[in-house]
């Protein structure tokens, strides 16, 4: 696969009320698409940076994430489909905001694959594979008392004979 990239040198335009006022002409070339096409030059190396720092001026979405991310593709060349989008969180379980319990959460998502029983055979055995599939900056899950009225501070909880009694809790 080829995209069009632009050199390293940025350019940068002027747009007003929908006029191009001052543009920068900058070299485009073909080329491979691989992951130093996305890496921005200016950016210091990833062995020279904190993997959870957002880096505003790269060009790779999941390092101006919130929550760090790479974007990779699970491959099984006996499985249909073959190829499968992942993402890697690279900064799991930490603390991605100033406010409240957020921290960094995989969001995972489940596809249904195939397998043949045998070379030879037609037969399709099926299973499902769970990948991440992004990474979000989330508060952990709240507990909260069910049938209580928010606006009197009343209600009830169901009643279930599984349930303690009061003496119990």
């Amino acid at each position: 696969m080829y995209q069009l990239r632009l050199s390293h040198h940025l350019s940068r335009g002027i747009v007003l009320y929908g006029y191009l006022l001052w543009m920068a002409t900058v070299p485009a070339s073909c080329s491979p698409l691989t992951e130093e096409s996305y890496a921005n030059p200016h950016d210091p190396p990833p062995d020279d940076i904190d993997q959870c720092s957002v880096q505003h001026t790269s060009f790779d979405i999941g390092d101006r994430s919130t929550c760090t991310f790479i974007q990779t593709e699970d491959v099984v060349a006996t499985r249909i489909p073959r190829v499968l989008p992942k993402v890697q969180c690279k900064c799991r379980n930490q603390q991605c905001s100033n406010y409240g319990d957020f921290t960094c959460q995989e969001i995972r998502q489940s596809y249904e694959v195939a397998y043949r029983k045998s070379p030879s055979s037609g037969q399709l055995k099926y299973e499902n594979v769970t990948l991440t599939s992004g990474c979000v900056c989330a508060t952990s899950r709240s507990i909260s008392v069910p049938f209580l009225d928010e606006r009197t501070g009343t209600g009830s909880l169901p009643f279930n004979e599984d349930s303690p009694s009061d003496e119990e809790v």
